[in-house]
């Protein structure tokens, strides 16, 4: 089922960035691609057909994928993302460091944003092994001009640590808040 609920959430993320557009929104939309949909024959096309049929804006769309779906086939892959890129996609590294790093992956494909995973988060700043591990990994993604984003804040403590080490991270988690619907969020926030 993970190939139908991954076209589900690509034509819902199309119809929520034309939702910020009505309202003068310009907020990035990522969502997650599975190995299996990223590794589809069509799905190069099916993304040019979303394209095509909702009214979209190159970079505003971001693609997480994981360091094992980088790992499959780096031919094949290496070709889908330049592809995608070329259709104005941007890409994430969904779960870094969480066990497949190939960071020759990393000076080859046109990666954009770089997502610590909560793994790496929840012993901070207690922790001097996870300290070092998220230092090396923002500076990193700085190195690389990666947009960096810090996932599983659940501490206003986990919160300073990330900006006292990288105060342009963007960190998410239940700190700021659990996840809503839609209509919750259009409500809360614009």
């Amino acid at each position: 089922m993970i190939l139908e609920i991954d076209k589900w959430v690509m034509k819902e993320s199309f119809i929520l960035f034309e939702k910020f557009q009505a309202k003068g929104l310009e907020y990035p939309i990522s969502f997650n691609i599975s190995s299996q949909q990223f590794q589809r024959k069509e799905f190069v096309e099916d993304m040019r057909n979303l394209t095509q049929h909702y009214d979209y804006k190159a970079g505003h769309l971001i693609l997480e994928i994981t360091e094992y779906t980088m790992i499959q086939d780096m031919a094949n892959v290496t070709q889908v993302m330049q592809e995608l890129h070329d259709l104005g996609f941007a890409f994430a590294i969904d779960d870094f460091g969480t066990g497949y790093s190939n960071l020759h992956c990393m000076q080859d494909l046109p990666i954009y944003e770089l997502k610590i995973d909560k793994t790496f988060i929840d012993k901070i700043p207690a922790d001097n092994n996870s300290m070092n591990l998220v230092h090396v990994m923002m500076d990193m993604g700085k190195r690389f001009g990666y947009h960096v984003v810090v996932e599983g804040i659940e501490t206003q403590e986990q919160a300073d640590t990330i900006y006292e080490i990288n105060p342009n991270a963007v960190i998410q988690g239940y700190l700021y808040s659990k996840p809503i619907s839609q209509d919750e969020w259009f409500t809360k926030y614009s």
